[in-house]
């Protein structure tokens, strides 16, 4: 009897060994002003939020760089030598890119997004706002970064090394050449090792910063760090309490709506566990002011937060002595400062 043809079982096929999942990039946002110090605090902003940065000083540059990389936002100003923003942005149009814009300039007679419809602005921002309206006009064009971690800057023009690191410290307020972006905090160059002061034997102060918004968290740290403090953030109360305890922050930023453990409770842990650390109430619930007063709050301030105020009050209570600071919280005068900014007339 013949054997039919012989029919060979195909070969069980060996499984390929997982590949690493490659992790996705980070979103690039292309950051354009010719004020060096403008540039440096919105690329510090935005990398410490999690995007990666190029910074460009002038529409030029900037025009290469759209040339030669891939973006997911610019950000320009307008007044710039060479090229403006909106000659960038209609350049860009031109020849066919769809790369989001906003505009963030100091030029009061730019107007709004709907005066350029043939550029298509995502936005148009009028310096000397709050650092959070452009970070909310980045949001709106593109969601968080979900990576952990912050991203890089880097500049557009030619260096032995394409990284900048980080302005940490900035190093003295000297007065710029022109208005910074935002009226609230002036944040100057980076300065070379050479102008540094010497100061290897002074410690830096230590500020934890405890709200549950990571851009407010974020954005506070990115100024923080660039005058030179240390920064420690916490998202709730539970985790303020923790960093307070494993570390004594020279003080404490405390907002009051965070999920866990909510501002006032953290406050009266922190004011048993570490009652000489001056802490500053940051919140956008109205009518706490008397209940800050009643409980003792070296300070408080409601949001949308006064940047430069902010600041200095965190310089003075930092340096205050410890038996200034003990005089102050244990006398009968004390009363919780308010930080409010100056209304117009």
């Amino acid at each position: 009897m013949n054997a039919g043809p012989s029919v060979s079982r195909p070969k069980a096929a060996h499984p390929k060994p997982h590949a690493q999942q490659a992790r996705p990039a980070r979103q690039r946002i292309l950051v354009v002003d010719d004020d060096e110090s403008t540039r440096r605090l919105n690329s510090l902003l935005l990398s410490r939020i999690g995007y990666d940065v190029d910074a460009a000083e002038n529409g030029e540059q900037a025009w290469r760089a759209l040339l030669s990389n891939g973006y997911d936002l610019l950000i320009t100003d307008h007044n710039m030598p060479e090229l403006t923003g909106l000659e960038l942005v209609a350049r860009m149009r031109a020849a066919g890119m769809i790369l989001p814009a906003i505009i963030d300039s100091a030029a009061g007679e730019l107007g709004e997004t709907f005066d350029y419809p043939q550029l298509e602005l995502a936005a148009v921002l009028h310096k000397l706002l709050a650092f959070t309206d452009l970070i909310d006009a980045v949001k709106r064009v593109l969601p968080l970064p979900s990576q952990d971690g912050e991203g890089t800057i880097r500049t557009t023009a030619p260096e032995p090394s394409n990284i900048v690191r980080l302005p940490h410290p900035c190093g003295p307020l000297n007065s710029p050449a022109r208005q910074l972006p935002w009226r609230p905090h002036r944040c100057m160059n980076d300065p070379t090792i050479a102008h540094l002061p010497k100061v290897e034997t002074v410690a830096r102060k230590r500020v934890l910063i405890a709200d549950d918004d990571a851009l407010v968290r974020g954005s506070l740290a990115a100024v923080l760090e660039c005058e030179g403090f240390v920064v420690e953030e916490a998202e709730n109360g539970a985790q303020a309490i923790a960093a307070a305890l494993r570390r004594r922050p020279d003080l404490v930023l405390l907002d009051l709506n965070m999920p866990v453990m909510d501002g006032w409770l953290a406050f009266s842990k922190l004011d048993r566990a570490r009652p000489l650390v001056p802490v500053i109430v940051i919140t956008a619930r109205p009518g706490q002011y008397r209940e800050a007063v009643r409980l003792g709050v070296d300070a408080f301030m409601e949001k949308p937060l006064d940047i430069a105020l902010l600041v200095a009050a965190i310089k003075r209570l930092t340096g205050e002595e410890e038996e200034r600071h003990v005089r102050r919280v244990t006398g009968r005068n004390a009363i919780t400062r308010l930080l409010e900014s100056e209304k117009p007339a």
